[in-house]
């Protein structure tokens, strides 16, 4: 695809999407639909490409891939979603939107490698196109290779590719490296960079930022983020965003287990759970178990994880969910702990990136800490320890 396109140019620098008009092009009126699909309109995407199919003959195969990929998108098929992608993608292998399409699907299926095979297509272009080496970067740091990640990333960079993606995988690297003060540096820094980016894109951020200071104990920080970019300044229509408002639940989450006091109002978690209201609980295992930290009284969200749980056939899901369940509002730390025992080495099936997931990582830590289980928690340092962070210290 053009990657002047306006809608793939907002896509890829994450910018909000604008419309795409109708159009006599095959691969304009294939981003209507993608577009249509990504606004939340599965059955007019599909009404789309039905028409485009009837009209336009397919005169190149990537176009019936993008046709497929779109397709199964609406219909929730992520498996063919991420074929097609990531096919047309190897077909292609100029194609950067195809590329990060097939890696962020690889990302919602939770899919490492996935995400690694479809973001190595684009190595050969990473020095000459933009946005393919944060794509390439973010799927090498997925798969536990920081360190190549932050290279991949300021290589862009420095020849001019300075999209907030490419920005956000050099934050990713940091963190994981244990550059915490530094990584907080790198956020503020290039802030102005995401100015113009989606309430998600600016808010998340400020949540990655967020983690820097909860690793350095900056209580002050994270309140004034709270206060400020990441929550208090947003408009009412942004703080509807569901990763802006589900993001600020992970951070209280994670300062309460870090025993970070962070001043503000207790009705924080109160205040934007109303914004929560019609969440869909299937959307994010790893931001439903935060929002469920906060809804433990007055609600059925723990009914709806575990049904969510069982029609998925995901055993991680429904077992942390009750654990937190337990230690918060049920029987106490020790059957939470037994509850999660069997599943710490399994938490990555929850999805996410490391970094959201961490919060639910130090959940299970603490909660294997309060009841005695010693050869687990050396076994979960040994694959999550980030070096200089002092938390980790008291756990060994």
């Amino acid at each position: 695809m053009d990657l002047e396109h306006p809608y793939v140019k907002a896509a890829l620098s994450q910018q909000p999407l604008p419309q795409v008009p109708e159009s006599t092009q095959i691969e304009s009126e294939i981003l209507r639909a993608d577009s249509l699909w990504a606004a939340g309109d599965s059955a007019g995407a599909l009404k789309t490409l039905c028409e485009l199919e009837m009209l336009q003959p397919w005169k190149e195969e990537r176009h019936d891939l993008y046709s497929r990929g779109i397709r199964a998108l609406a219909v929730g098929d992520l498996p063919s979603a991420y074929q097609a992608f990531e096919s047309a993608a190897r077909e292609n292998g100029q194609d950067v939107f195809a590329a990060e399409r097939a890696v962020n699907i690889a990302f919602w299926m939770a899919c490492a490698g996935k995400m690694l095979a479809a973001g190595g297509l684009l190595c050969e272009v990473v020095n000459s196109k933009p946005f393919a080496g944060g794509v390439l970067a973010f799927a090498q740091h997925m798969n536990g290779d920081s360190v190549s990640a932050e290279q991949t990333a300021r290589r862009a960079i420095e020849l001019g590719f300075k999209d907030p993606w490419t920005l956000h995988a050099v934050a990713h690297a940091l963190y994981s490296l244990g550059r915490s003060a530094e990584c907080a540096g790198w956020l503020r820094q290039h802030r102005p960079d995401v100015a113009e980016c989606s309430t998600f894109m600016r808010t998340h951020m400020e949540f990655h930022l967020a983690l820097c200071l909860l690793d350095v104990s900056d209580a002050a920080g994270i309140a004034e983020l709270l206060n400020g970019p990441l929550w208090g300044a947003l408009p009412p229509t942004e703080r509807d965003d569901y990763w802006a408002a589900t993001g600020v639940l992970a951070v209280l989450w994670k300062a309460e287990l870090r025993e970070v006091v962070v001043k503000g109002p207790s009705t924080l978690p109160e205040i934007t759970l109303q914004h929560l209201t019609g969440a869909d609980v299937t959307k994010s295992m790893v931001f439903s178990l935060c929002i469920l930290r906060f809804k433990l009284k007055g609600g059925d969200w723990l009914a709806r994880i575990l049904n969510a749980a069982e029609d998925t056939q995901n055993p991680v899901f429904a077992a942390v969910a009750k654990a937190v369940q337990a230690a918060y509002a049920g029987d106490g730390w020790a059957q939470a702990a037994a509850l999660i025992a069997p599943f710490v080495e399994r938490l990555s099936e929850l999805g996410a990136s490391p970094e959201q997931r961490e919060v639910v990582e130090e959940f299970a830590v603490l909660t294997l800490k309060r009841g005695g289980y010693a050869a687990e928690i050396k076994r979960w340092l040994s694959k999550h320890h980030r070096a200089g962070v002092g938390f980790y210290d008291q756990l060994k």
